[in-house]
């Protein structure tokens, strides 16, 4: 049995990771760490948890804890990492995994270093609909991958949101563009170069509000994903082309539902919940030696495909993602 306790205790941690982490099979909710010590008890009170703590060594030093999940803005995902890390904790942690690919490389490798699993909240990767994806593609159903498209656009009211500006590179990308790269690249690959335009057409954010990017593959494959803070959120769209099939999901890259069109075949996903599969991923990765579906390898990659977007957004040029 996993004993995870959960670093912070904001809106999204109470709508979607409290309840996967009740719900998950193989963890128990050990502990909350809050800056507002009283507020992490009533947290903890209500969403299940053993206990609290209002301080960072005091929830570490628990000797009945055996992994944290991260659920802090990102900037602050390094520092709390390295501390889990030398403590000997097992580490789940939010998306993006840092605000820079250095950071995120020193992130991965402490956890390397001190012998923790590092692993990354790609929850998309654990919706039922994509999970028979990635079984289709394993079995050859859909021959060669070539082509891939994703969109996820979400009506922000402002730009008050804290991605919006520095010290966050990005907006759109950070918020659900990240989803898209670790998607697109869990079925091609690592690109071998990125072409992106990024703006803030309506709020005139510091960071992105609207990015389009392309990634070029090895292969010969090509993808295209949108993310946008500012476009009205209609279904999430996911469309993959092989030399042998087509499949066509709206609604899919998101909590739950939504549905997939396989080679014309109308499939409906009305249950299953990925925030709690990831969780349960986490878990089974410890317990059985092996790494995460997102380890700390993927996720300081995903930001090398970030900042090279954000480099090509501002010259306009063809970027090939920096590797370490």
């Amino acid at each position: 049995m996993l004993r995870l306790g959960l670093v912070g205790t904001g809106r999204f941690a109470q709508t979607y990771l409290t309840p996967a982490i009740r719900s998950a099979s193989g963890v128990r909710f050990r502990s909350v760490l809050s800056r507002d010590e009283e507020r992490g008890r009533t947290f903890a009170r209500s969403e299940g948890a053993e206990t609290a703590h209002g301080s960072l060594e005091a929830f570490l030093g628990d000797p009945e804890l055996d992994a944290v999940l991260v659920a802090t803005p990102d900037p602050s995902h390094e520092e709390l990492v390295l501390a889990a890390a030398r403590a000997g904790k097992h580490v789940l942690c939010e998306k993006p995994l840092s605000i820079s690919a250095a950071s995120a490389r020193r992130m991965r490798d402490e956890c390397r270093r001190a012998g923790v699993k590092l692993g990354v909240a790609y929850h998309c990767r654990h919706h039922p609909a994509h999970r028979k994806l990635f079984d289709m593609i394993r079995a050859g159903d859909l021959g060669t991958v070539l082509r891939v498209r994703t969109r996820f656009t979400i009506q922000a009211k402002d730009a008050s949101n804290w991605r919006a500006r520095s010290p966050n590179p990005w907006w759109a990308m950070a918020a659900i563009g990240t989803h898209l790269v670790d998607f697109t690249t869990a079925l091609l690959g690592d690109p071998k170069d990125v072409f992106a335009r990024f703006a803030s057409p309506v709020f005139g954010a510091e960071n992105e509000e609207h990015a389009f990017v392309s990634l070029g593959f090895e292969s010969g494959a090509s993808a295209d994903l949108e993310a946008a803070m500012c476009l009205p959120q209609v279904p999430s769209r996911l469309e993959v082309v092989g030399t042998k099939g087509w499949v066509l999901s709206e609604g899919t890259i998101g909590p739950r539902g939504g549905t997939m069109l396989v080679n014309g075949m109308l499939l409906h996903f009305p249950d299953g919940d990925p925030y709690r599969g990831e969780v349960e991923d986490f878990a089974r990765a410890i317990a059985e030696g092996h790494e995460p579906a997102a380890c700390g390898a993927t996720g300081a990659r995903n930001v090398e495909v970030l900042e090279a977007a954000k480099l090509s957004a501002r010259t306009g040029r063809l970027v090939a993602p920096e590797r370490g």
